[in-house]
Parts: structure tokens; C-alpha cells; sequence
């Protein structure tokens, strides 16, 4: 096995077939991403190019295929003029030797809604999902009435992002004496079983990108556009439910935001002169039809060089 103690300084650069890079004429700087090809992912990727472009950075993007082992992968894309690498979508729980040997070698880590390793980092950004879920039961407790039923879909197998949304939801939601929520506990049912069990409901709530579609086709089936439903994506499939009426909101996190932040958190610590927070929150935004087309909204739910 190759040495790591000889690497001299680690830095990820443009991989012949899976990189794109907006040149800038200074400091270069990579992002290494884990997650599949998404709207999510290009989402991130167009909010770091263009803070590459307003901060003059040379930006490239690697594509970990979770195929190569992350050990053999950092030494075919180690180069020696890299000044920061971003971590993205969790790479940074496989990639633990070589964000250790890029720090002794002094090159900057930032991790964007990482894994497990990001003690070494410099900073780190992380969505707020537990306020996230507190602001889809304020969507929710906007409706009038002196009694409000709300269902919370909860299919089983969520991340622990996922389950950090909904306790936030159920905690705010409580908050409001009007409220009663279905299951009372936190007793797994999707969206299926909840609306077939309880058709009087005036809200539900899905928490994944798979509970919220499910509750939107399910919606649709059976013709209950009277129940406000809320999800947490900003797919496609459900940006599409949110327009024509299968859905009433999302709430959605910042992609475009999260991918800015870390270049700009990348540029400060290059050059110095800033203080930067090591802890690094961005806030979810809730979509609706009345919102989704605005100048800002457009630029989290959909992306700028491609139709949905």
C-alpha cells in the first residue's frame, strides 16, 4: 500500500472524464462529490461556480463513483496546486487518510452536509433540518379553524436528517392548541395508509423525498386537494405536484446557497483578512405556487441552464 506520509500536498484537480472547471487566473480549489447525478447536485454545483467567478477562483468538481477506493482515488487526482478542497454529499466519511494528509500539508477542508469525519475540517456547513421542520408546521398552522388535524407521514427507514424535520414539526405543531396530530405518536404509516385511515384530516406532512411523492400521487388518486400538503423536496417530480396542486409547499433546503457558501468560506480562508465560523448553517425556504416563480425561488427550485 503507497505511503500517505508521502504525500507532499493533496489536492483533488480535474479528472479526465468526470470534471468540468471554471478557470479563474489564482487559487485553485476542488469539490469532491459523492452523491448521484441530481437537481440537487447541479443545483450546489451552479451556486459554487458562481461564487468562483465573483471570488476568481479555479474551480473544479471530482465525481467519486464509490466504485474506486477512496485511498487509490485520491492519489490518481492528487495534484500540488490546490489551495482547498470542499466536501460534498458525505464524501468526506470515505475519504478520512486523505483529508488527514491534506490538512498536514496545509490545504483547507470545508464539508458540506457531511458524514461522520469532519473534525478535521476547517469548516462545515449543515442544513438546519430541525428548523426546517419547524417551518413546515408554521405553513401549516396557518389555516383557520379552532381545530386543526394533522397527519405526519413516516414510512419507516428515515435518515436521521429526515427524523430531525419531523420532530421539529411535531414539536411547533403542538405548540398550537388547535392541534391534533395523526398518528399521535410516532407510529410509522405512509402517506397511503394515513390518508385512507384518517379522511378528515386538514394538513399532512411528509418529511423525504419519497414520502412527499408518494403523498402527492396519493392526493391526486383520490381527489383530496382540500388536505394543505406539505412536503420537504424540490425534485422535480415534486416541483411539478407543487404547480399543478398535488402538493401546497415544500419546504426546501439551499443547494444553490450551500455550494456559494463554501467557495466564499473557501476564498476567506485562502486569503485571510475574515473571520470565519467553523459552524456554518443554512436555513430552508418554503415554496408554494404563489412564490415558486419568483427571481429568488427559481434560483433553489429549478436550475438555470435546464428545463425541469
Amino acid at each position: 500500500m503507497k505511503s500517505i506520509m508521502g504525500i507532499v500536498a493533496i489536492t483533488f484537480v480535474i479528472a479526465l472524464a468526470s470534471c468540468r472547471a471554471v478557470t479563474g487566473e489564482r487559487d485553485k480549489i476542488s469539490v469532491i462529490m459523492s452523491e448521484p447525478a441530481s437537481q440537487i447536485r447541479r443545483m450546489l454545483e451552479n451556486g459554487a461556480e458562481t461564487a468562483a467567478v465573483e471570488y476568481n477562483m479555479d474551480i473544479s468538481f471530482v465525481y467519486w463513483d464509490h466504485e474506486t477506493a477512496p485511498y487509490e482515488f485520491a492519489l490518481e487526482n492528487i495534484g500540488f496546486d490546490t489551495k482547498a478542497i470542499i466536501f460534498s454529499g458525505a464524501a468526506d466519511s470515505y475519504f478520512s487518510d486523505a483529508i488527514s494528509s491534506a490538512k498536514k500539508s496545509g490545504v483547507y477542508v470545508v464539508i458540506i452536509n457531511g458524514g461522520s469525519n469532519d473534525s478535521f475540517a476547517d469548516a462545515v456547513i449543515n442544513s438546519d433540518n430541525y428548523a426546517a421542520g419547524e417551518k413546515a408546521a408554521s405553513e401549516a398552522l396557518k389555516l383557520e379553524g379552532a381545530r386543526l388535524l394533522i397527519g405526519v407521514v413516516s414510512s419507516g427507514g428515515m435518515l436521521e436528517s429526515e427524523r430531525l424535520c419531523m420532530r421539529g414539526f411535531r414539536d411547533r405543531a403542538l405548540e398550537d392548541s388547535r392541534v391534533s396530530l395523526y398518528p399521535a405518536n410516532s407510529e410509522n404509516m405512509d402517506a397511503e395508509q394515513l390518508l385512507d385511515a384518517c379522511p378528515d384530516l386538514d394538513a399532512i406532512a411528509a418529511f423525504s423525498e419519497r414520502d412527499t411523492i408518494a403523498m402527492g400521487m396519493r392526493i391526486k388518486e383520490i381527489d383530496r386537494g382540500d388536505i394543505l400538503a406539505i412536503g420537504v423536496d424540490s425534485g422535480a417530480e415534486s416541483i411539478v405536484m407543487l404547480e399543478t396542486g398535488a402538493l401546497d409547499a415544500l419546504v426546501v433546503q439551499n443547494p444553490f446557497a450551500e455550494g456559494y457558501l463554501g467557495v466564499e468560506t473557501v476564498a476567506n480562508l485562502i486569503r485571510g483578512g475574515k473571520e470565519v465560523a467553523r459552524d456554518l448553517i443554512t436555513e430552508a425556504v418554503i415554496a408554494t405556487r404563489d412564490n415558486m416563480f419568483d427571481e429568488d425561488m427559481q434560483k433553489i427550485l429549478f436550475l438555470l441552464d435546464e428545463p425541469i
